[in-house]
């Protein structure tokens, strides 16, 4: 229909009976089949917008956003102030989401050689990463749903691989390979337990060490880091202090220790699990009766790729490895001096971590 008292004159659509112009826009007309006035109606017609409301599901909040159980993004369909355009998805608002957000931390580094993730008590994220396209070791940090990233180490050194550890206090330790002359390497060590970014060579000298690191922190803010030194036949190495003081030692000699991981209990008791390349071995080492002892974590199996994590709130041990010849993925946990084993997976693959929650929770990758 057309309006002549208008200049120049207006003509508008009018919708034949059943149908709605949904979206408001002119050139595709009435594109809507109005079915129902009952969201409901649309589980049972998948991509059909019954009521012709704009969205396909059940909004009971007239917010523009489907909710969870009608397959939409809406965490909350009863409070129109809250869906996924005013929330950062990335803080957790929808918790309950089998639902992944991509963001870009850094757009001025491709990350490479591994990215650690640290969560402090104010739920604000940590990301650490080797910018590989320009060899610096990176921080990214989250505050209040910002990303900022800077150089831990700049552009252009000669950073391989690392490790991180969150001490009791919320400052990160770091520590990393670099290359040294003749093709050897030193262990060189980070943090910002001062409110700013330090670092330092940690290790006794110029080795050969792999990309087997590993690093835990005390409750007394001491760094412990643990290592291979493959200069010396894959001797086991402890180096553990702080800043500027620093103590070397050696766990076990020769033996060819491959992955490896390292805890400090509440009590600052130091335990390492590692994998003995020759036989293939899972050893167990600890200093918490004050002198260092060492055992077989599991007798029964060979294995290969360890993790380790203390209880925060006991003094359970928790350590992952996978059995060779195919075996399953295990999880053993030590109490009252004994290790107990069970199978996390049947299947054969790959262990890489395992993480204790402040609820005694364990969870493993």
């Amino acid at each position: 229909t057309c309006d002549a008292s208008q200049s120049p004159p207006r003509c508008v659509y009018a919708c034949d009976a059943g149908w709605v112009d949904a979206n408001g826009q002119d050139f595709d007309g009435c594109e809507c089949r109005f079915l129902s006035e009952d969201d409901s109606v649309e589980l049972e017609y998948p991509y059909v917008d019954a009521n012709c409301d704009g969205v396909d599901g059940i909004d009971a909040d007239r917010d523009g956003y489907a909710s969870l159980a009608s397959g939409g993004p809406d965490c909350d369909d009863a409070d129109p102030a809250v869906h996924p355009a005013v929330h950062d998805w990335a803080q957790g608002f929808c918790a309950d989401v089998e639902a992944w957000t991509a963001l870009v931390v850094d757009a001025n580094a491709r990350a490479g050689l591994g990215v650690r993730l640290f969560r402090d008590a104010k739920d604000d994220l940590t990301l650490l990463y080797v910018a590989d396209d320009q060899k610096a070791l990176r921080v990214a940090s989250r505050r209040e749903g910002i990303w900022s990233a800077q150089d831990v180490l700049p552009a252009g050194g000669s950073v391989g691989y690392f490790d991180a550890a969150r001490d009791s206090s919320g400052a990160l330790h770091v520590m990393f390979s670099q290359s040294s002359q003749g093709g050897f390497e030193e262990i060189g060590y980070a943090t910002n337990a001062s409110g700013a970014w330090a670092a330092e060579t940690a290790s006794p000298g110029a080795m050969q060490i792999g990309y087997q690191l590993a690093i835990g922190a005390g409750p007394d803010g001491q760094a412990h880091l643990l290592f291979g030194d493959w200069s010396e036949e894959g001797a086991l190495r402890h180096v553990y202090g702080r800043a500027g003081a620093w103590t070397a030692e050696v766990l076990h000699s020769g033996s060819g220790y491959g992955a490896k991981d390292i805890a400090v209990d509440a009590e600052g008791g130091v335990h390492v699990v590692a994998f003995v390349s020759q036989d293939q071995d899972v050893r167990y080492f600890t200093n918490a009766s004050g002198q260092w002892t060492d055992e077989d974590l599991d007798l029964e199996r060979k294995a290969y790729d360890v993790g380790l994590a203390a209880d925060p709130g006991s003094a359970r041990l928790h350590a992952l490895y996978a059995a060779t010849g195919g075996g399953p993925i295990l999880h053993a946990r030590r109490e009252g001096g004994v290790w107990t084993p069970e199978v996390v997976l049947e299947d054969s693959g790959q262990a890489f971590d395992v993480l204790v929650g402040a609820d005694g929770a364990v969870s493993v990758a």
